[in-house]
This record gives C-alpha cells, structure tokens and sequence, in this order.
C-alpha cells in the first residue's frame, strides 16, 4: 500500500514538473515573439524616419503636409535669466536640439504677421548669411525702398537682428516644436547612429530569422531520417516475408520429389495379362524458373550532395527488387502446387 502511494505521489510530482516546463516554454515563446515584433516595428519605423527627415528636415525648399521643420543648433531663442524679458519668458521659446515646424507663407500672406510672431527666415547678415534662422518680430518696419520689412531679434539676447527681414526671405511662421528631437536626429545622421538606429535592428532581425530557418531545417531533416527508417523497417518486414515463402516452396519442393521416387522405383509387372491400366501419369516436371526480365531501371539518384536524398534512392531501388522476386516466387508456387496436386488426381482415376 505504501510503494502504490509514493508511486502515485511520483507520478503527480513527474506530470507537474512536465507542466511547469510547459508553462515556461510558452511563456518564453511569448517573450520572443513580442521581442521580435518590437525590433521590427522599431526597425521599420527607424528606416521610413530616416527616409522623411533626410529628404524634408531642414530642407527650406521642401514640407511635409504644409509644414517645414528645421533643427535648432543655437540658443538664441532660449531662457536667459540676466537678458531674457519677463513678457519673452512667458512667449514662445525653444532649446538648442528641439525639432521645430513652421508653417509656410507666401511673400504675399506676411502682411498678416504681427510683433511678438516668431517666424523662419533666411539670414542676410554678414556672420550668418544664407542659413535658416528662427527668431521673433519686434516690430514692423519700412524698407530704404519702403516696402514692408519685419525687425527681429533673438529672445536669449534680446539684440535685434543686423538687416531687416523683407517678406521675400519669410519660409514660414512657428507652428511648435518637438523637445530633443533635433539632436536624436543629429545623431541618427552620424556613423554611430546609423549603425545603432538601423543596422543592429536589422541584424539582429537576420539573425532571428537565420535561427528559425536553421530550426525548421533539422526540423525537415528529423522528418526525412524518420520516413527513410519507415521505408528501412518496411524493406526488412517484406524480406522475411521473402524468405518464408522461400522455405516454404523448399518444403513444397521436398514433398513432391519424396512422391515421385517411389513411383520410379517400383518393380515391372510379370506377364500375367491385366485389363489395360490407365496411361500412367508422366512424372511431374519442376518447371525451371523463367528467365529474370531485366533489372528496372534505378530511379535516378539524387545528387552527391544530399546523402538522405541518396540512401531514399537505394532503398526504393531495394523495395523494386524485393517486390519483383515476391512476385516471381509467387508464381513459382503456384505452379509447384499445381503439379503436386495432379499425381493423387491420377492415382484415384487409376483405382
């Protein structure tokens, strides 16, 4: 009684150890797959980000749904405690490293701009001429021409700008901004950033996928040495059944030369006259074996290369064979049962 409890007891401890390793490999399974998911949709998302801010961030000529975006790599738009005024403070302000968009206007569309807007335009001052600058308006004013022109400055300074801004050199007017974003990107255009942004991403996504392919190819391999074991034990099953039909057209074999010598062996008859006897049967003839047709032709082997594909080839080469003898020992046998038969057929008309 108490060997069966610990059995039992064994017995529940064995199934929950195979549950709890189930459990385990599920949630393994689970973490893996939302692993890969993640380093797809980051992959994916990294790659058309690249593509958009290469093509329309900090481009002056180029948008994106009305909008251009341009990176800060200056502070003069920031928070300075000694320069800053408290109504500057209180406005619009933004870092070095933060993405902004501007709206695009036309030169026409300026008139509707006002002190304290913060607009995008291209410098025409001696230090920095050419590049895009984000400053605010402080006031609008007049051209030596007298067309309209905006005075600007930045808010960290609090200087105004060297030339008058004209509505010809407006790219825009600053819609808002993405804090930091502008030195991610920085980063993302280094050699650095692309290799960690982009291309790790991406192999560790080949490598996932060299591993799973790996996987499922032991998998088939596993799948194909069962089939050739099946096809090995079917072989073996069909030659033992060979070999005992071979014994048993031997046994056949014996029994019917064991009836043909004493028949042969018997002593003439004396002169005495008898009734004529029916024709004595004439010995049964062990007909010889029909001439083997010529081998089937092998199926053609597969390449050198693939041992599996090989060893497939002979074992169906090998079943052929052994399937063709059956039949010939078949017909063998028939006809020995027939011709052993036929002398007590004789024997009884003879009586």
């Amino acid at each position: 009684m108490r060997q069966k409890k610990e059995n039992v007891n064994t017995a529940v401890d064995e199934q929950t150890a195979v549950e709890q390793e189930s459990t385990v490999k599920k949630v393994f399974n689970i973490v893996k797959r939302v692993f890969t998911w993640i380093v797809v949709v980051f992959a994916v998302f990294m790659m058309i980000f690249t593509i958009i801010s290469t093509t329309t961030f900090n481009r002056r000529d180029r948008g994106l749904f009305g909008y251009k975006m341009f990176i800060v790599l200056s502070d003069s738009m920031s928070i300075s405690e000694q320069d800053t005024t408290a109504e500057d403070k209180a406005g619009i302000h933004f870092n070095a490293g933060d993405l902004i968009f501007s709206k695009n206007l036309d030169p026409e569309d300026c008139v509707q701009l006002q002190p304290g807007d913060v607009v995008t335009f291209q410098s025409q001052n001696g230090d920095n001429f050419g590049e895009v600058v984000t400053h605010k308006i402080r006031r609008i004013t007049k051209t030596a021409e007298g067309s309209l022109g905006f005075v600007t400055y930045g808010i960290n300074t609090n200087t105004d700008d060297e030339t008058i801004v004209t509505p010809d050199f407006v790219l825009g007017k600053y819609a808002g901004r993405i804090p930091k974003l502008g030195t991610f990107l920085s980063f993302q255009k280094s050699t650095v950033g692309y290799i960690t942004c982009i291309f790790v991403p991406f192999v560790i996504l080949i490598i996932i996928q060299g591993v799973k392919s790996i996987r499922l190819f032991r998998v088939y391999k596993k799948e194909q040495h069962a089939e050739l074991d099946a096809e090995k034990a079917e072989l073996a099953a069909q030659k033992a059944e060979t070999e005992k039909m071979m014994r048993e057209m031997l046994e056949l074999k014996a029994q019917l030369s064991g009836q043909q010598t004493p028949q042969q062996a018997a002593p003439p008859v004396q002169e005495a006259p008898q009734p004529a006897a029916a024709p004595e049967p004439a010995p049964a003839v062990i007909p010889a074996p029909e001439a083997e047709p010529a081998p089937a032709p092998q199926p053609e082997q597969a390449p050198a290369e693939d041992p599996l594909a090989a060893e497939k080839a002979e074992l169906e080469a090998k079943k052929a064979e052994t399937e063709r003898m059956m039949r010939e020992m078949m017909e063998l046998k028939a006809k020995l049962d027939a011709q052993l038969n036929q002398p007590k057929d004789g024997s009884e008309g003879a009586e």
